[in-house]
């Protein structure tokens, strides 16, 4: 049978490591011993695709979450839902199962270390994956550029891969961590109560020249709209705001 183009760029993938990084969302570590490394830019994602026994094939986008100079293996993060096709399927997967990926995907919201001398990531939910991606890349290039990564989860077990990224930010001076906590009136004077909004990003970012940082926003649409008209009313650029957002 003669394969179309979309097709064959499939490649099958190994499964090196698979556990969850957080209470909901799975860490899938992919290595791919027959195909060479699929090179991608922080930002950008994947197609991922299953298939039965009986030939009945599913797929879904996911982003990277590791750093696209990190060619050992290829990681993504992803949210199982209850009702999820895909990712509740993946949760029963293990160490060398397989499955196929295609990609990578999109290039509207690519970094890279050196792209500005501030940067601002601000994530919602499965939303900071993309952005983890950005923070990896940061912290491997061990660049002088200040970053902040502003983030929201619902608890404290929802935020993934935590002592990773607390331990990045101890390493590094010019990253900054602020996590708001949406259903927890009691959290650890780590953690900042409540949602992402123009007044917790004013505290923020107020070391931050918001004309010329750049801006990478990735959540809900809901989440995406309501962070970027508030950056807007702050003085941010438009031109400098990139989104991505799902739902």
């Amino acid at each position: 049978m003669t394969q179309t183009k979309a097709e064959s760029n499939w490649i099958n993938a190994t499964i090196k490591e698979i556990r969850y990084v957080s209470q909901t969302m799975l860490g899938i570590k992919a290595v791919f011993e027959e195909s060479p490394f699929p090179a991608f830019e922080p930002g950008q994602h994947f197609d991922i695709r299953l298939t039965s026994e009986n030939g009945y094939q599913a797929q879904r986008s996911y982003s990277a979450a590791s750093a696209s100079s990190q060619n050992e293996y290829l990681e993504f993060g992803i949210d199982v839902l209850p009702d999820g096709e895909v990712s509740g399927y993946l949760a029963t997967l293990k160490p060398d199962d397989k499955f196929e990926i295609r990609g990578p995907i999109g290039r509207h919201f690519i970094w890279n270390p050196g792209n500005a001398k501030e940067t601002i990531l601000i994530g919602g939910g499965s939303g900071v994956v993309p952005l983890f991606s950005m923070i990896r890349e940061y912290s491997a290039a061990r660049v002088q550029d200040k970053l902040t990564f502003i983030n929201s989860f619902r608890t404290v077990r929802d935020i993934p891969w935590q002592d990773e990224l607390e331990n990045l930010a101890q390493e590094n001076q010019n990253l900054d961590l602020y996590t708001t906590i949406t259903r927890e009136s009691r959290v650890s004077e780590r953690y900042h109560s409540g949602r992402i909004n123009r007044e917790i990003l004013n505290k923020a970012l107020e070391k931050y020249n918001l004309e010329t940082a750049a801006v990478y926003i990735c959540g809900s649409n809901s989440f995406v709209e309501a962070v970027s008209q508030s950056l807007l009313d702050l003085g941010a650029a438009f031109h400098n705001i990139k989104t991505e957002r799902y739902g």
